[in-house]
């Protein structure tokens, strides 16, 4: 009984996280979707990476974004025949620059992921295009412009603004809206270009 309790609890926890994938294809803003199965995650890099079901045969390019739980999970590092590689957000060694949106108001101040605090568990943005006001609470999406073309996506919200020691750059500290720590099941997202 408490092995078929475990596997109950499994399929809830899938089933969950395929409704949350269904509601936000419709609000998804891109030309290219593709659903996935987690199929190899070790111990190891578990907040770095996870490989999923689905590669360049089904259509996964290395220009997608890939979303669980309603929002941003990571980008598709490496791409095989039929699987790929995900590099998740939660990573601290992240390097993949993808472009983000703060939205303060009616203002939008466009910056780059440039890392994951691990102690914090904040998703570190710096590289702002300009100097506007930001605050916490402030809803921060996928900007769309440079490799990663998917726009609006949900990323999470501003927890806080700091200066660097020369008052020259500002760093984003923002709380994630999905939580990669338990996926299942993803979506790979993109534009054709």
């Amino acid at each position: 009984m408490e092995k078929e309790k475990n596997e109950a609890d499994r399929l809830k926890e899938e089933n969950e996280q395929l409704r949350q994938l269904l509601d936000m294809k419709s609000k998804l803003n891109a030309t290219k979707l593709i659903a996935a199965d987690v199929i190899m995650r070790t111990p190891s890099t578990w907040k770095q990476e996870l490989t999923i079901n689905v590669g360049s045969q089904q259509g996964a390019t290395t220009n997608m974004l890939v979303v669980s739980g309603g929002g941003l999970v990571g980008s598709v590092e490496n791409v095989e025949d039929n699987s790929t590689v995900v590099n998740l957000l939660t990573n601290a060694e992240n390097t993949e620059k993808i472009s983000v949106k703060i939205q303060h108001g009616s203002s939008s101040i466009y910056g780059i992921i440039v890392g994951y605090d691990k102690e914090k568990e904040l998703l570190k943005i710096s590289q702002l295009n300009n100097s506007g006001d930001i605050s916490q609470g402030d809803k921060v999406v996928t900007g769309g412009l440079g490799n990663f073309n998917a726009t609006d996506i949900s990323v999470g919200e501003v927890v806080s603004v700091t200066h660097s020691t020369d008052y020259l750059t500002r760093e984003v500290m923002v709380k994630l809206h999905a939580d990669p720590t338990n996926l299942k099941v993803v979506e790979l997202v993109g534009n054709v270009s």
